[in-house]
């Protein structure tokens, strides 16, 4: 059964985004220049907010972490400004805010130019800014469906089934990040 409300469906992004990087079997595949890179197999019944993964499920969650210099305050203020979202993803050609469900909590549309022979790519996704009771600043994204961004011939749509960027101070004694 899909999970309705923004509220409710907020809180199980958070809480599953939290769960897989906390309890998924993960394989480390890269170590390079402080950047790590896990990937994990997650399972079709597994539910994003009563949405099921289903065949999503024969892509690899890819999961990493490395250390910025820079306060997470400062990193959570790029994510939030889509003026902004330029510097950080070469591939977002357009980005643009369909509707804000609520203070932390908007639809998004953005689009990719093409990539070789690849159409170019549009996506429709929530996006949910939260801070965490330990101060953790998260992240959460979905696929969603939106009267404002209806598919077209131009664009071949593309469905994240579930992302999110969890943001904390590197730990002191080892510099090491919780993840």
């Amino acid at each position: 059964k899909e999970v309705t409300g923004i509220d409710a469906v907020n809180d199980d992004l958070v809480e599953k985004i939290l769960t897989i990087c906390g309890e998924a079997s993960w394989t480390q595949i890269s170590d390079s220049d402080g950047i790590k890179v896990w990937r994990t197999m997650l399972p079709e019944s597994l539910q994003i907010a009563g949405r099921p993964l289903g065949p999503s499920a024969k892509f690899f969650c890819v999961m990493s972490s490395g250390i910025l210099d820079a306060p997470p305050e400062q990193v959570y203020t790029y994510f939030v400004d889509n003026s902004r979202v330029h510097e950080y993803n070469e591939f977002c050609k357009q980005v643009k805010d369909l509707e804000y469900l609520d203070a932390n909590t908007k639809i998004t549309w953005s689009a990719s130019g093409r990539v070789g022979p690849f159409k170019e790519r549009d996506f429709v996704t929530r996006v949910h800014y939260r801070t965490a009771s330990d101060g953790s600043l998260i992240i959460a994204n979905r696929a969603e469906k939106h009267p404002k961004a209806p598919e077209t011939e131009r664009f071949l749509r593309m469905e994240i089934m579930i992302g999110g960027n969890v943001l904390r101070p590197a730990r002191e004694a080892d510099g090491a990040l919780d993840h």
